[in-house]
């Protein structure tokens, strides 16, 4: 090996429940694929399976914020 440590690689199904289990979070599946197919968090189809990196997803979750401002609160917002 080249001294580095493997990811940490999980299905959307195993960390939906570990975050259950812990109470850490309501994320829901369709969020999970959603941030993995926008390319915020690592992931990769193994078969019919999406893997997702269980270290990213935490790191990205601690660093979300929420913005309370509406952008476009003042007219119609445009949709490409």
């Amino acid at each position: 090996m080249t001294g580095q440590a493997l990811p940490r690689m999980r299905t959307v199904a195993q960390i939906k429940a570990m975050f259950a289990a812990e109470g850490e979070t309501g994320i829901s599946e369709r969020e999970l694929r959603r941030l993995a197919k926008s390319g915020a968090v690592p992931s990769l189809m193994a078969g019919r399976k999406l893997l997702i990196n269980l270290d990213a997803l935490i790191a990205y979750l601690n660093n979300a914020c929420i913005s309370s401002e509406q952008p476009y609160a003042d007219g119609i917002r445009r949709i490409d």
